[in-house]
């Protein structure tokens, strides 16, 4: 068996402009919220719940994150007040966001590592991308630009590829039977697998069986 908690970013800025009703403010497009930052409320709501989060999930063998920004920031703030023992925060373009939106496509990976919003974060030199290519079969993927020394990586495009939640399982499959695994993603992701759409920073547990592919579900 294999246990996921999968946990929706917090409140972004695009969250907060989505939930005011998309005001016609002049000058704010789509592009404007590409990569969109946790707003305010969202990092409160982090830190509000994160203790009690933390304490239901119990031990977490591997954290997983998207690489867009309010997931990196959601998952660093989440275990930000942990002082040692924090495990590597594997940063998987397979668990980004599905849709065709600005705010759903990621930037290279310099730009995580020249972020405030990102390198601010106590953890933040815990950000692992050994599993990065993770899943790399797809035809959208094109001119992937992968150069360790300078971190000029590209973000792969798997947004609207249907099979990445398939290979997320068989990725799971792979390296982390028995284990027990924090994924922060996107409400798409986690409709794709169990057909609920979470609120900002909700978190679903979900047993898997890598034997037979069954999965279970329930909020927490």
């Amino acid at each position: 068996m294999i246990t996921i908690f999968f946990t929706r970013h917090s409140k972004s800025t695009r969250n907060l402009y989505d939930s005011n009703g998309c005001p016609p403010i002049y000058g704010v497009s789509d592009v404007s919220f590409r990569d969109t930052a946790l707003c305010p409320d969202g990092i409160e709501k982090v830190i509000a719940k994160r203790n009690k989060k933390i304490e239901k999930m119990g031990k977490i063998d591997a954290i997983i994150t998207s690489p867009l920004k309010r997931c990196i920031q959601t998952s660093l703030l989440t275990y930000q007040h942990i002082t040692h023992g924090i495990e590597p925060i594997y940063v998987m373009p397979l668990v980004m966001e599905y849709g065709n939106a600005h705010d759903s496509l990621g930037v290279p990976m310099r730009h995580i590592f020249n972020d405030p919003d990102i390198f601010s974060y106590r953890h933040f030199m815990a950000l692992n991308f050994d599993y990065f290519t993770e899943g790399f079969y797809s035809n959208i993927v094109q001119n992937l630009n992968f150069n360790v020394d300078t971190m000029e990586w590209t973000i792969l495009d798997y947004r609207m590829n249907p099979l990445r939640s398939e290979w997320f399982f068989d990725f799971l499959r792979t390296h982390f039977r028995g284990k027990r695994i924090h994924v922060v993603t996107h409400s798409m992701f986690m409709y794709s697998i169990i057909g609920f759409i979470p609120d900002n920073y909700e978190t679903v547990k979900v047993d898997y069986n890598p034997d037979t592919g069954e999965i279970s579900w329930n909020k927490i």
